[in-house]
């Protein structure tokens, strides 16, 4: 009666995925194995650093394991617009809503009529991932794009919903993942699928004498000083920043050694 035929829609797709096991095996002890299911809603937080791999482990765990689910969801977290929209997208799949419901319905109701469907009691077994959930709805700055998560969730104790986010806040007591750096081993693998920045990588590493594991620690708070002045970055250009970070790294370099030349690329 609530099962849905699986859909890729919204789910971000990667050729360079590489396994973390171990995590993987944590998402799949939360929602997946007997023992720790209960008759409640389950939530589960991974958290980390931009770049860490969040969604792309997700987005596997989504893939691995949507059989096991009544219905999937991938609802784009980014900014509340996006997440209204996700939420009207993942509406129009329901056999209650019309097949050019987003285009007909307003997006309020399109929301409301996807939470009751979530709500209705028996439809338990369902997996809502909202993803990049980053914006910062307590801070000091007004951010009319960022929002409280909570108030998008049911009210149902049933589901299971998986949040993706850079805030370390919303992790959870007992159910919560940070992703972090990886080993030498996994490191080296990750670099080696993903050719258009290993040649630049290599290079630095290569001039700089540095080790991988130090390269990704100077990546992450690289990568966390780019975060600070995320406005700059809208972040549906969120798969264009890796990129941009290795680019930053190298050009730091450039600029210590020699700050005529750093000067020459600020140009």
């Amino acid at each position: 009666e609530f099962s849905l035929a699986f859909s890729l829609q919204g789910i971000p797709t990667t050729d360079y995925f590489v396994p973390r096991k171990v995590e993987m095996q944590h998402l799949t002890e939360f929602f997946v194995t007997t023992s720790t299911r209960t008759a409640q809603q389950r939530v589960f937080v991974v958290y980390g650093t931009g770049g860490m791999g969040k969604t792309q482990l997700c987005a596997q765990f989504a893939k691995t394991n949507a059989e096991r689910f009544s219905a999937v969801f991938w609802l784009d977290g980014s900014s509340r617009d996006a997440l209204q929209r996700s939420i009207a997208s993942a509406g129009a799949r329901l056999s209650t809503c019309p097949q050019d419901a987003p285009a007909k319905m307003d997006v309020a109701q399109a929301s409301d009529d996807f939470r009751q469907w979530l709500s209705l009691p028996g439809n338990a077994n369902w997996l809502m991932v909202i993803d990049n959930i980053d914006r910062e709805w307590l801070g000091k700055t007004k951010d009319d794009q960022a929002y409280d998560y909570h108030k998008f969730l049911l009210n149902a104790n049933h589901g299971n919903v998986l949040i993706t986010t850079r805030l370390r806040r919303l992790q959870r007591p007992k159910a919560s993942l940070h992703l972090d750096v990886v080993d030498d081993l996994l490191a080296k693998e990750m670099l080696e699928t993903r050719a258009d920045k290993a040649v630049t990588t290599g290079a630095y590493l290569g001039m700089t004498g540095m080790g991988v594991l130090d390269y990704l620690e100077h990546y992450e708070a690289t990568w966390a000083e780019l975060m600070q002045n995320q406005d700059q970055f809208p972040l549906e250009e969120y798969g264009e920043r890796s990129v941009l970070t290795t680019w930053t790294i190298s050009y730091e370099q450039v600029k210590s050694m020699d700050p005529l030349a750093g000067r020459l690329l600020d140009l």
